[in-house]
């Protein structure tokens, strides 16, 4: 819709970060309210993330995406997120988005965490992944834990935890 793209417009030229993370979260809205824009919404708030140098608008503009309706390019772009940007929270954005993605698209979202997973230095953003392994591998989760288990020592309780949980069926 026109005033769909003027929000869109807006979040990806304002150069205040106050208002271009009001207009992000008014883009998100559109999508929340009607599932059919949820794509075009996706690639709206993907091109905000890409084009702006502000971390709290990345983030913001990852959070608001409707991971279910990310097609495999939504998700590439994500994980890429996910992988190489500088800031913690902006990682942590894209890995809970990776979470939630599609059934159809788990095992792209669980091979993409297992992988930031290996090459993350930050806990708290490694903490995060491994939540969003759990949401988004489901049944799943379990191969991509065992897989990671020794990656990181430090981290090595919080994944048995994981373990044990999906093996009990509490999930």
């Amino acid at each position: 819709s026109g005033l769909q793209d003027r929000i869109a417009t807006l979040a990806r030229m304002e150069s205040d970060p106050s208002l271009q993370s009001g207009a992000v979260q008014a883009l998100a809205q559109f999508a929340r309210t009607d599932e059919a824009r949820s794509g075009v919404v996706n690639g709206q708030l993907l091109d905000v993330a890409r084009g702006t140098a502000e971390p709290m608008i990345r983030a913001n503009a990852l959070a608001a995406l409707l991971p279910k309706a990310c097609d495999d390019s939504a998700l590439a772009h994500v994980a890429e997120f996910l992988r190489t940007d500088r800031d913690g929270e902006v990682r942590r954005s894209a890995a809970e988005a990776l979470g939630g993605a599609a059934v159809e698209a788990r095992f792209v979202a669980l091979g993409e965490l297992e992988k930031a997973y290996r090459a993350e230095s930050g806990p708290d953003v490694k903490r995060t992944i491994l939540m969003s392994i759990v949401r988004a591998g489901r049944g799943d989760a379990a191969g991509a834990l065992e897989r990671i288990s020794s990656a990181d020592p430090s981290l090595t309780r919080d994944v048995m935890d994981y373990l044990e949980i999906l093996r009990s069926g509490e999930t």
